[in-house]
């Protein structure tokens, strides 16, 4: 059943292709007059690509390959991932009676499984098994570019500057090292704010839609946390009237996310154990907003510890520690940046902005981690 998902992706694989073409080709398609700019900003595409293959590669130089599970999360994808490979089924293996993993959605854990395949010998994968993020931060390089100079006309070199900024940041190229889901559900965000960027210039609205749809499924599939980003898609076609559109987006999206529901749906509340409860489902750390009415206060204290740790994240980000007090003045750089842009961008981006950072204040696990995908807007709007 999670197999079906990956055979309507091969219908609209050809649109990947025809979204990085066309991200050059609207500069150039007004006339002559523009061949020159279209030179140019082909130049500074190709360096964004070469300078984000070396990033990918930076980041797999750097990565321990002889440790894995130190973070947790990465020791149960990568379990899982073994267990997709040894035909087990989508299972943590390493715990009693084998639960099946109906906590964090499959695509991840069966790309790596992929690669688990290609190298089955433990631990001598593990460096294969993070290669999969090195090659993730090269997208992620690639589509930062894209979505500062989708912002920014006219500016190619701040754009790869903001870029190397994206990737290089703690938040973002830490993770590399660790075999978790949270570079390619940046690469994904980043890849459907800037597919909904293009589809306004585009002349096949279907296709950029259908892409756009494809892009923010693969994200449902990668990580819960990417409901937001569901939404936001649907924000976007109501708040442009496209009600097609918005139609047609919902209906890709939920054919490409059910078979997945109906795989949980039919293999949850298996587990005898409640300490099993934790790893494969989300029922012991409830959100802020379903336990707002029964316990007020606890929804409170969620909500007030979530905005301190996203102070402590914020410095960790700009690594204001160096220079003490230095928060103060970017905090202020960046509330300011906030009220100034954000009603500038597209639907689609601040529904993203607004919802996933409601989504991080209210869920009961320290934020730090959770704000990676807001990176390169927090960095965009200082």
């Amino acid at each position: 059943m999670l197999s079906q998902s990956f055979l309507l992706l091969r219908r609209t694989a050809s649109y990947r292709i025809k979204l990085i073409m066309g991200m050059e080709a609207i500069a150039g398609a007004k006339g002559p007059v523009h061949e020159k700019q279209f030179g140019r900003k082909s130049r500074f595409f190709l360096m964004a690509i070469l300078l984000g293959l070396l990033a990918g590669g930076t980041s797999y130089w750097s990565n321990n390959k002889e440790v894995l599970g130190l973070f947790h999360d990465d020791g149960i994808y990568a379990v899982v991932a073994k267990s997709l490979s040894d035909g087990a089924g989508y299972r943590i293996i390493s715990l009693p009676t084998a639960p099946y993993q109906t906590k964090y959605p499959f695509l991840y854990s069966y790309i790596l499984s992929w690669l688990w395949s290609l190298d089955p010998k433990f631990p001598h994968n593990i460096g294969l098994l993070k290669a999969a993020n090195a090659a993730f931060l090269s997208g992620i390089f690639i589509f930062s570019y894209l979505f500062y100079r989708c912002r920014v006309e006219g500016q190619e070199s701040e754009s790869l500057l903001f870029a190397a900024l994206v990737c290089i940041n703690p938040a973002v190229f830490s993770f590399t090292d660790f075999t978790v889901s949270d570079i390619l559900f940046l690469l994904l965000s980043l890849a459907a704010i800037v597919i909904s960027d293009v589809s306004e210039q585009c002349t096949s609205r279907r296709g950029s839609v259908t892409l756009l749809a494809v892009i923010v499924a693969l994200g449902c599939l990668t990580r819960s946390a990417a409901v937001p980003l569901a939404v936001a898609g649907a924000a976007h076609f109501a708040w442009s009237k496209r009600y097609q559109d918005l139609i047609y987006y919902v209906c890709v999206v939920v054919l490409f996310i059910t078979p997945w529901w109906l795989w949980v749906g039919t293999h949850s509340n298996q587990t005898a154990s409640s300490l099993l409860e934790y790893y494969v489902s989300y029922s012991s750390s409830p959100p802020a907003f379903v336990i707002m009415w029964s316990d007020p206060f606890g929804a409170v204290e969620i909500v007030w510890g979530n905005l301190r740790y996203i102070v402590e994240a914020l410095e960790l980000i700009f690594q204001s520690r160096i220079i003490p007090g230095l928060l103060l003045p970017i905090g202020l750089l960046l509330l300011f940046g906030l009220w100034r842009s954000l009603n500038d961008q597209s639907a689609f981006f601040r529904s993203y902005v607004v919802l996933y950072l409601g989504l991080v204040v209210a869920f009961p696990f320290p934020p730090a981690r959770y704000l990676a995908p807001l990176v390169p807007g927090i960095y965009f709007f200082c």
